[in-house]
């Protein structure tokens, strides 16, 4: 049976994914800017580790095949149709939103390291991942060079979406908790983002402590606030199919991988002042791609083509 639940959360995020981008082309929003970021790509590495599992076919085919040729195809937009300079072909440093697909590579080797029974085992390895995440803010060599840099710092949301799934935890406090813990989470984001102390490069993931100019304990405070929004998540969203949304949460992936052409070109276009760009139309333009990618019918077209999956689909035919 399906967990809507999961699919509400994912249909969620993947609008504020969008929307995110198209607010680095909208001048004017940078607290709304970093409120989404403050916590929508831990909430997704979280889920992308409760639904993870060692499966060769899924490593291979949906995200390794995939990142090979998304990372062609964005470098090739790149160079030619948004004519930036200075672009290579390269597959080590992942170009903008590939890093995901990168670190997700990374996270699923990792399954057969953290993928242990005992409970003490787990809170040893998810100690061990909030350190990592911790201690990599003082190497200023990794950067974006194989996505390493944000695939250590986002590693416990991860390891706790993977665990969390394992453990089969799923325990709902009384709705006055829920909410109250929700606007009490919104409120101190909304405060710590007010001060202005927190830039977006805090919030990557890519960089050092020393190139975005905070410490130690701003990350600490920045992932508490990160688990907490994944918790209001948790709680706050129906389990419930709720029409549309639902069927978004299903078919993330092509909008998360293909929205990027379309928000690279209208920033070209804003750029050049072709074009100008409100936030109203950029909220618009969040819902039409949604919902021109995240259905099924894309998410098979998608399929066959990046994922190769109708050629998997007949090898296994063949077997039988």
């Amino acid at each position: 049976m399906r967990d809507y639940k999961f699919d509400n959360i994912k249909a969620c995020l993947i609008l504020l994914v969008v929307f995110g981008h198209f607010l680095e082309i909208v001048p004017g929003h940078r607290f709304l800017y970093l409120f989404i970021y403050s916590f929508h790509m831990p909430v997704f590495l979280f889920l992308s580790g409760y639904f993870a599992k060692f499966d060769r076919k899924k490593l291979v085919f949906g995200l390794i095949l995939p990142y090979f040729i998304f990372q062609t195809l964005y470098r090739c937009f790149d160079a030619w149709v948004i004519k930036s300079t200075k672009v290579e072909l390269i597959y080590t440093k992942p170009w903008w939103i590939t890093w995901y697909l990168m670190t997700l590579i990374v996270y699923y080797f990792l399954i057969p390291l953290i993928d242990v029974e005992k409970n003490t085992h787990r809170a040893i390895i998810f100690a061990a991942s909030i350190m990592i995440s911790l201690l990599s803010g003082f190497d200023t060599s990794v950067g974006y060079a194989m996505s390493l840099a944000r695939t250590a710092s986002f590693l416990p949301y991860f390891v706790a979406g993977f665990y969390l799934r394992k453990t089969g935890e799923n325990r709902q406090p009384k709705a006055g908790i829920k909410w109250g813990f929700a606007i009490a989470v919104v409120s101190v984001t909304a405060f710590v983002l007010s001060t202005g102390e927190i830039s977006k490069k805090m919030l990557y993931g890519s960089y050092s402590y020393e190139a975005a100019d905070y410490s130690v304990g701003i990350k600490a405070m920045l992932m508490l606030i990160a688990f907490a929004w994944i918790v209001v998540w948790l709680w706050i969203v129906p389990e419930k199919y709720v029409p549309v949304l639902s069927k978004i949460g299903r078919y993330t992936m092509p909008v998360f991988l293909l929205h990027g052409f379309i928000v690279k070109l209208i920033g070209k276009w804003v750029s050049m002042g072709l074009i100008k760009l409100n936030i109203g139309e950029a909220m618009v333009a969040t819902v039409i791609i949604v919902m021109l990618l995240g259905n099924q019918y894309s998410n098979d077209l998608f399929c066959n083509i990046f994922t190769l999956r109708w050629l998997w689909n007949r090898k296994k035919h063949t077997l039988r």
